[in-house]
């Protein structure tokens, strides 16, 4: 889905379409940045990014991608965004230790493609 031509490979906003991006109006408009943010355009749940998905956001260089993803991909990248965006919160809030704890056996990702906290390389 190439995230990362404008949101950047660790979701900052900083992908090498950013800076040429335009709104309806042909004003700049700067891709979204996962690892600062915690409101969207649109609302500030995951159902509302799921929203964004989906159908886009008009007035925006943000396309539909409902032709592209099946819905219950959507629902795994609206997770995977908030997971980065914890590991963002727990980096920020300088919580001792969190990173190197080890997850508990009954949330530990299981098979191959599964992404972890702190994994926010859009290019996977």
């Amino acid at each position: 889905m190439e995230c990362w031509k404008c949101h950047g490979p660790r979701a900052h906003g900083d992908g090498p379409s950013a800076k040429t991006l335009t709104d309806n109006k042909d004003d700049p408009i700067r891709p979204y940045d996962f690892s600062t943010g915690s409101r969207f355009m649109c609302g500030v749940t995951n159902r509302d990014l799921y929203k964004i998905f989906m159908t886009g956001l008009d007035g925006t260089p943000m396309p539909s991608f409902a032709d592209d993803i099946k819905p219950a991909d959507a629902w795994d990248l609206v997770h995977f965004l908030r997971t980065a965006a914890a590991a963002r919160h727990a980096r920020s809030s300088d919580v001792e230790g969190l990173a190197s704890r080890p997850m508990p056996a009954s949330s530990s990702p299981s098979g191959p493609g599964k992404r972890t906290v702190g994994d926010t390389n859009l290019h996977q």
